[in-house]
């Protein structure tokens, strides 16, 4: 098996890669980061990468004004979706591939905070290796405000009770996904505590008390994406 260079991209300190960081170790990949939130940040060459990995955060996709780096992340995605490179993104990260892609973002129908179930869409294929995680619709965790719209040549290929495209793949080699199945017990401690003031109650917020009561959903989380890594960046 070929160890990866594997390189992500984090924009708050709390949002980590989690069990993905995990994964990485176990199997023997190189894992470096860029992280945003330090102003000593840096890239690195596009060519000396396998795969990139993009983080969530409570900024938006558009903040270019708040945000001076945020121009320079979506041009090194542009880059690395047009070097075919394996781009995996999730939640704020799913949602700057779509843009970067040429698809708009904007405020998902509803705010989704907290443990929701998934299922695949109708246009997902049985035989495809996603179906096979999703497939007995999973409660996975939601975070978000926004939701992406999908790239031509891509379809929507799951959804939850609250949102439609929360999951999408172009070409292949490039995967987004709005919901966090990386999420540790310490990851969402810090979610908790840095946007207490997002969780007002709402059909689909849940409350600080009930996501963490229900925190054991953690472990089957990690064990689904270990199935996604090792399908999407191994294969």
């Amino acid at each position: 098996m070929k160890n990866l260079n594997i390189h992500y991209f984090q924009h708050v300190p709390y949002e980590a890669p989690g069990c993905i960081e995990q994964w990485a170790v176990l199997h023997g990949h190189t894992l470096t980061a860029t992280h945003f939130y330090d102003s000593s940040y840096s890239l690195p060459d596009i060519e000396s990468i396998d795969a990139l990995i993009i983080m969530g955060g409570p900024m938006g996709v558009y903040d270019d004004h708040l945000l001076e780096w945020l121009t320079i992340e979506k041009e090194y995605i542009a880059t690395a979706l047009q070097k075919n490179k394996k781009v995996l993104g999730i939640c704020l990260g799913a949602q700057l591939i779509a843009a970067c892609a040429g698809a708009a973002v904007n405020t998902a129908p509803h705010k989704e905070t907290g443990w929701f179930k998934i299922s695949p869409a109708k246009q997902l294929p049985k035989t495809h290796w996603l179906y096979e995680i999703i497939e007995d619709e999973p409660v996975v965790f939601h975070w978000h405000n926004d939701r992406f719209q999908l790239p031509d040549g891509t379809e929507n290929l799951a959804v939850s009770e609250a949102n439609d495209n929360q999951l999408f793949m172009l070409n292949e080699n490039v995967l987004a996904i709005q919901f966090h199945l990386e999420i540790t017990e310490r990851g969402l401690s810090g979610m908790i505590e840095n946007g207490a003031d997002e969780l007002i109650p709402g059909a689909y917020v849940q409350p600080a008390y009930e996501i963490t009561a229900l925190q054991d959903f953690v472990k089957d989380n990690n064990r689904r994406m270990y199935r996604l890594l090792d399908r999407f960046l191994l294969s």
